[in-house]
């Protein structure tokens, strides 16, 4: 935010679901929108996430980052456009992501 760096959810939960849980971490003034699979007809990987976000936020995608917890679905959903790169985050030894290191590398590109 303090970049002005957009980020944009792009999920396969309904948009109900993943509304409520950014609402619970308290993330949702930290985001610019959301796109779920409802929205674009399809689960990721597939490209129309990424065209839905292209035509909707007019941003082009050489200027975007998917940063994922799933190699299969974010990975692939990156690969859909080869100007988009992946930042894989590994789960914790709880299973849960850890988003703060993959944050920290991105902070010191």
């Amino acid at each position: 935010r303090e970049k002005s760096i957009p980020v944009v959810i792009m999920t396969d939960l309904t948009a109900q679901i993943q509304i409520r849980k950014l609402a619970s971490l308290g993330a949702l003034d930290y985001i610019a929108g959301m796109i779920c699979s409802e929205e674009t007809g399809q689960d990721k990987p597939h490209g129309n996430f990424l065209e839905y976000a292209e035509s909707n936020l007019k941003v082009k995608p050489g200027h975007w980052w998917v940063i994922g917890d799933d190699r299969l679905k974010d990975g692939g959903l990156a690969e859909s456009f080869p100007s988009v790169e992946f930042f894989h985050v590994k789960k914790n030894s709880e299973g849960l992501p850890s988003l703060n290191a993959v944050l920290n590398n991105l902070v010191k590109s």
